[in-house]
């Protein structure tokens, strides 16, 4: 590789993609001092913000010295390019000094030889030549110009500067747009007079949204859910049954998703809400089987008709959940840019269509027995009891 070449790797997921942006204007300062305050006070600023992995400045424009050198004087003075680029670059640099102990404090030290402006780089000194000193006004020109710069940022009607934060992977982004927010208040406030930070892109505000949707959706279709059965089967109790156990399913697919480190998103949370409608639906099959069961053969306990109906439902819905699970499988798989979207949207759906098959099967049944109005025999109230053991029986 050429010299001075650095190689940068990063694990594709969406964490590589900001979730926070921010633009710095002023109508008075010029691009060159939009970009040096970007550089130097918001992008430190912000690096302290807990579960910040990177601050990405565009725009604005970037100050420079071109240096024209007089090929006679060079010539006449044996001075070669090379000497001039070599002298720039020994005098012009940060470097770290390496660490440095005292009264129990360690400190970091460094060398700062930058150049601030066009007189002291005129004064770096090329070469001694016959004792004289050859500086580098003597044999060039130099002269201010602003770097060359390919990204143009607009906000507002005029230029400005774009402020871009990464957060780290795993990092709650709720709890992240809270401290940056509390954060720009203080960058804020080291900024010249008449720079203002001023927020454009925020996707916690989507997440808000969405988990307001999500909840939103879950109500909705529990209230449809439960007004359908009670038509239905004219039971209130069989709506009773899925106002109780929708939430623990969902309950539990989010703390499932907790232990895998999966965060609330966008892409997570749309799952969930897709998944709504499954959920549902495995709960009114469920009930309406047992239901049907009473009438059928109304002679029979409970229990009775609980273990019939479930023994004789489990195979079909055991087929639809995995047929329905598995349908989602190759999005888990897939790589690149799309796999690392899609991949939290398949492995949260598949999180809660089993969470929904695991607590429907075992809650709904159960539920059933509890709520019973009919007296149970000594066999049955002891199911009640431990009411697993009538899986056992299964």
């Amino acid at each position: 590789m050429p010299a001075n070449t650095t190689i940068q790797v990063e694990a594709m997921n969406q964490s590589i993609f900001p979730v926070y942006g921010l633009t710095l204007e002023s109508n008075t300062a010029n691009l060159v001092d939009l970009r040096k305050a970007g550089m130097f006070i918001v992008r430190p600023g912000y690096s302290q913000v807990d579960g910040i992995s990177n601050v990405v400045v565009r725009g604005g424009k970037t100050k420079e010295y071109v240096v024209t050198p007089d090929i006679v004087k060079m010539t006449a003075l044996k001075i070669a390019p090379q000497d001039i680029k070599e002298a720039i670059a020994d005098n012009n640099f940060v470097e770290s000094n390496g660490q440095m102990d005292n009264y129990r404090r360690l400190y970091l030290t460094l060398t700062d030889t930058r150049v601030e402006n066009g007189d002291q780089l005129g004064d770096i000194i090329i070469k001694y030549r016959d004792d004289r000193v050859v500086k580098l006004k003597d044999i060039a020109e130099i002269s201010l110009d602003e770097e060359l710069e390919f990204t143009k940022i607009n906000a507002n009607g005029h230029e400005a500067v774009l402020i871009d934060l990464v957060k780290q992977e795993g990092v709650n982004l709720i709890d992240f747009a809270k401290n940056v927010t509390a954060k720009t208040s203080e960058i804020q406030k080291l900024l010249p007079a008449g720079m203002t930070l001023k927020p454009y892109y925020n996707q916690a505000a989507f997440v808000n949204d969405s988990i307001e949707s999500v909840i939103r959706s879950i109500v909705e279709g529990l209230l449809l859910a439960v007004f359908v059965t009670f038509i239905s089967l004219k039971s209130f109790k069989a709506g009773i049954k899925l106002v109780l156990i929708i939430p623990v399913i969902f309950a539990a697919s989010v703390g499932v998703l907790y232990l895998l480190g999966i965060t609330l998103n966008v892409m997570s949370l749309g799952a969930i809400a897709a998944s709504i409608g499954l959920v549902i639906d495995d709960a009114i099959v469920i009930i309406e089987q047992i239901y049907r069961g009473h009438e059928e053969a109304p002679e029979h306990s409970k229990y009775q008709v609980v273990k019939d109906n479930i023994r004789f439902l489990f195979p079909s819905m055991l087929g639809s959940s995995l047929s329905t699970i598995g349908i989602f499988l190759p999005f888990a798989l897939m790589s690149g840019v799309a796999g690392s979207f899609f991949k939290e949207l398949a492995l949260t759906m598949e999180i809660t269509l089993t969470c929904s098959f695991f607590i429907t099967w075992i809650g709904i049944p159960t539920l059933h027995l509890v709520t019973g109005d009919k007296k149970f025999s000594p066999k049955e109230k002891k199911i009640l009891v431990h009411p697993t053991n009538a899986y056992l029986a299964l």
